[in-house]
């Protein structure tokens, strides 16, 4: 069962109401057009993130993976019917050598352009932790494109703050 969110409930007010549910399988098509453009304005960042041939067939096994195991979640924003965005998030287990061995992360989290600032994102935020809360995470971690300053500005506005920097090294 999806989530209503009115957007007055948030912190963009707009006249139009978004729907957060668990996505059906006919859905997955329009959530691969969502992903093929969030993931492309990461190629531009950073070549790494450019789609491979087969892409899609590869999102879809991950989409499907994501409705199947109980540490997985994918969850889409629909309006008029239509995938506008989704957010994809996890239980990850650490070793159990640490006071809290579990966190949650948050893996994707991708509005369509035309939709961007429009309580969307929050809205799909906001389900994520949700599930994650339901899970008994204490913690939720992200990562963000280095240069993406519009994705530091949204997860900065929900409270997060950095503590890691992920570094790498093409061979």
């Amino acid at each position: 069962m999806g989530t209503m969110v009115n957007q007055s409930e948030l912190s963009l007010r707009h006249d139009w109401d978004v729907e957060v549910v668990e996505p059906y399988e006919s859905q997955i098509a329009e959530i691969l057009e969502v992903w093929k453009e969030f993931i492309d304005l990461h190629a531009l960042h950073d070549p790494y993130y450019r789609r491979c041939e087969d892409c899609e067939r590869g999102m879809t096994d991950f989409i499907f993976r994501c409705l199947a195991d109980p540490n997985l979640m994918i969850r889409a924003a629909k309006h008029e019917s239509h995938v506008i965005g989704y957010v994809i998030g996890e239980v990850v287990r650490r070793p159990p050598c640490f006071i809290t061995s579990e966190f949650g992360s948050i893996i994707d989290l991708a509005v369509k352009h035309e939709y961007g600032r429009r309580g969307v994102g929050e809205a799909l935020y906001v389900e994520a932790l949700n599930w994650m809360r339901m899970k008994g995470v204490k913690r939720v971690e992200l990562k963000v494109s280095t240069g993406n300053e519009h994705a530091e500005a949204f997860w900065t506005k929900q409270g997060f703050r950095e503590h890691l920097r992920t570094f790498y090294l093409d061979l």
